[in-house]
């Protein structure tokens, strides 16, 4: 009677093998190939509207070009022997510093109101996925780590620009080569970092918070 029940099971019963007539045990989820095709869906749609996502870039690349200037102001004044003076004024820090936390708000501020128009107008783009049978984190995965790429990739440009940047504002300012010190290594790798961290913090709720839209709902959103 149990293998007549046994049997019995439907063909579309995913721990059922109509071959064998046994149970088997569904295989593990591959989640490397689940991450890069919620990457390669984002980027897609972060690719669709270019010029939007040039100018995200370009916010990135300047903040992070200000903070590359601004960590090699400091270790050029930290390298100065104790008690020697300065040819930097006082004020020039802290107004450089000033100017780098006002960029890096407004790129913030960037951040999140692009994040937020995306998210609006692929409510419904998103309803039909849930509907093909994403789920809710593959969905938010795709928004943030295609933002995050992308803050990636200017913040890494952001390197050399900023270091450019520092060179010029050195020479101009009269300094000898002989004088002049970069940022270490280690303090420009913060610079991505926190570009990518910054992205994701930014961009993580707008997604979260569309996809728990029902799907009904979303598909019938204008």
């Amino acid at each position: 009677m149990t293998a007549q029940h046994t049997l019995q099971r439907p063909a579309s019963d995913p721990g059922w093998c109509p071959h064998t007539g046994r149970a088997v045990s569904p295989r593990p989820l591959d989640r490397s190939r689940e991450s890069a095709g919620s990457l390669s869906l984002g980027l897609k749609d972060l690719l669709a509207r270019r010029h939007r996502a040039f100018r995200l870039a370009g916010a990135i690349a300047v903040t992070g070009a200000a903070v590359v200037f601004a960590l090699s102001m400091q270790a050029s004044l930290d390298a100065r022997p104790p008690g020697e003076a300065s040819d930097v004024p006082k004020e020039l820090p802290a107004l450089v510093y000033s100017l780098d936390a006002v960029l890096l708000l407004i790129t913030a501020t960037t951040l999140v109101a692009v994040a937020l128009v995306s998210v609006r107008e692929r409510i419904r783009d998103y309803g039909v996925l849930k509907a093909v049978g994403l789920t809710p984190g593959q969905i938010t995965s795709s928004l943030v780590s295609a933002h995050a790429v992308l803050a990636a990739v200017a913040g890494i440009l952001s390197i050399p620009v900023g270091i450019a940047l520092y060179v010029i504002v050195y020479g101009i300012a009269g300094g000898s080569s002989e004088d002049r010190v970069i940022a270490p290594w280690w303090w420009l790798v913060l610079v991505p970092a926190g570009g990518v961290l910054m992205v994701i913090l930014a961009t993580i709720l707008p997604a979260r918070s569309a996809t728990r839209i029902a799907t009904a709902d979303a598909i019938r959103y204008e």
